[in-house]
């Protein structure tokens, strides 16, 4: 496995020098993964010193296959340092994990390969935006995400759920999720092409039926103290705030702005699907609905219609999805982005 890391860093690296037009994508790659590829250089040279040391002491005596055992413990001693560089040093194992590819274009706001997806997401602060991130870009295990701070881009790969020979390399926007305003201002700023028009591919909407709140200390709440609080006054109001955010007014002005021949899919995630099932478990709600998700359907019906409508209007692949991205993060939604 530790072979296989160093291995493919290496060819990820060989992979983009036929697609790269100059050397500045291929140098800013080396820059964006320093810390991987300087731990590669050196077990390289580890290796390489190896090598010719063992050459050196056996040169004169002729010994057959000097040539062979030099290289044979030569890789043994460069696997060995590598192992004991990512046992002893974790942010090594994390920068291995999320070596990413540079895009084919050199503009920094603008990716136009046919093998991108550029992606913003649209949501209440605590929805689940930055949760969907960690799980799309790695391969840690999930937790509870504290919700983004600033506006921020995010470039890799998308792995989980395409299948192992598969891959997306994704550039995907998460912003404050306060102001309408802030989030086409983001857009703008780094999903522009050269002629003006957005390269935008795709838009998820997230709502949940509760929020992440904040204890005194600044330090998020656990589910059980959330579950507690959310009576249905309080779940009716959540809902009213996503009502409001993506409103068909705001809808409208969004897909004036971002939309054009680029903008493929527009979907919904329904998030946090394991508070749902608590409260709706918590308020008896089984004779009024046969389970959990026909239930939070019923509560987002009129922003799901109003998806709809606008997604139909730009002939546009609409899709909802009922999910829990920290306790069962089923992520098939991400096989409808394949082929943009």
């Amino acid at each position: 496995m530790i072979l296989a890391l160093s291995l493919d860093a290496i060819k990820q690296f060989l992979e983009i020098l036929p697609l790269t037009k100059g050397i500045v994508p291929a140098v800013t790659w080396v820059f964006k993964n320093l810390v991987a590829f300087v731990t590669l250089l050196f077990v390289i040279i580890v290796s390489v010193t190896v090598f010719f040391g063992i050459e050196l002491a056996f040169s004169s005596q002729k010994f057959p296959g000097v040539t062979i055992l030099s290289s044979l413990i030569a890789v043994f001693v460069g696997a060995c340092t590598l192992l004991i560089a990512l046992v002893f040093f974790p942010p090594l194992k994390q920068s291995f994990q999320k070596i990413g590819l540079p895009t084919e274009t050199t503009n920094s706001n603008s990716s136009t390969a046919s093998s991108n997806l550029n992606l913003v997401l649209y949501g209440l602060r605590g929805s689940g935006k930055t949760t969907l991130i960690k799980k799309l870009l790695t391969i840690d295990e999930l937790g509870l995400e504290p919700s983004t701070t600033e506006a921020k881009v995010y470039e890799g790969k998308i792995m989980a759920g395409l299948g192992a020979d598969q891959s997306i390399n994704l550039r995907v926007a998460d912003y404050y999720g306060e102001k309408p305003s802030n989030f086409l201002e983001m857009v703008k700023s780094e999903f522009t092409e050269s002629d003006g028009s957005s390269s935008v591919n795709a838009i998820i909407f997230f709502v949940d039926i509760a929020p992440r709140g904040v204890d005194i200390d600044g330090s998020l709440l656990p589910d059980e103290k959330i579950i507690a609080m959310m009576d249905k006054t309080q779940v009716a109001n959540r809902i009213t705030e996503h009502e409001d955010y993506i409103s068909r007014s705001i809808l409208e002005v969004l897909f004036s702005q971002i939309g054009g021949e680029n903008l493929k899919s527009v979907q919904l995630l329904i998030n946090k699907a394991d508070l749902v099932e608590a409260i709706y478990a918590k308020q008896g709600l089984k004779r009024k609905f046969a389970n959990p998700e026909a239930w939070a359907n019923s509560l987002v019906s009129k922003i799901d219609q109003s998806l709809q409508q606008a997604s139909e209007a730009q002939n546009l692949s609409y899709s909802s999805h009922f999910i829990s991205l920290t306790k069962n993060p089923n992520i098939d939604f991400l096989k409808r982005l394949e082929g943009m």
